[in-house]
């Protein structure tokens, strides 16, 4: 990056691919979209039933004048599509690198470290991990928190120094080189 002037900006910032999110963004709204109209053909398919749970909606739905069933159907699908788009946007990870730190944002959090004490950033399967020089993890941004260990409990561990990781079955845990204080003449 450079500025006005031609001189170097020290900061680097990594996020998902634009054409990734795009890709989301377009294909979220249009997924819904198609989902919308399968559920109306399906709830007129399933009208036509001798006997169907929820037998009240279903006949609401397939019952429904036309043109505005389709529409309505198009544009809930569509809309419940954007709200996955908003997730999906509010869950993305950006780590920004400057001379002095190291700034992992999520949605609204926002977590940061000196980057003296950074030894390396790296993607552990769905997780972003920013390593300790002392092999600890300063922050491990996790994508799926349905996990047996939330974030929250991973950083508690690596500041203890444990560092804890999933495979596809199991968790897995190793100790890091922890901080030893100088001894102080008696």
């Amino acid at each position: 990056m450079t500025d006005r002037d031609g001189d170097r900006d020290s900061a680097i910032t990594v996020r998902q691919k634009t054409s990734d999110r795009v890709l989301v963004a377009a294909g979220f709204p249009l997924l819904g979209a198609v989902v919308g109209l399968l559920l109306k053909l399906l709830a007129e398919w399933a009208a036509s039933w001798p006997w169907l749970p929820w037998e009240g909606p279903v006949e609401l739905v397939a019952d429904a004048p036309e043109p505005t069933a389709t529409v309505v159907s198009l544009v809930l699908g569509t809309l419940a599509g954007v709200v996955l788009v908003l997730m999906a946007e509010h869950g993305y990870v950006t780590v920004t690198i400057k001379d002095e730190r190291v700034t992992t944002a999520r949605g609204d959090a926002t977590r940061s470290v000196p980057r003296i004490a950074v030894s390396g950033v790296f993607a552990d399967k769905k997780r972003l991990v920013v390593l300790g020089t002392r092999g600890e993890e300063l922050i491990a941004e996790c994508k799926n928190e349905g996990a047996d260990l939330p974030s929250v409990a991973r950083l508690a561990l690596a500041k203890l120094g444990v560092v804890v990781h999933d495979t596809d079955d199991r968790q897995w845990w190793r100790a890091t080189a922890r901080f030893q204080p100088s001894e102080s003449p008696e």
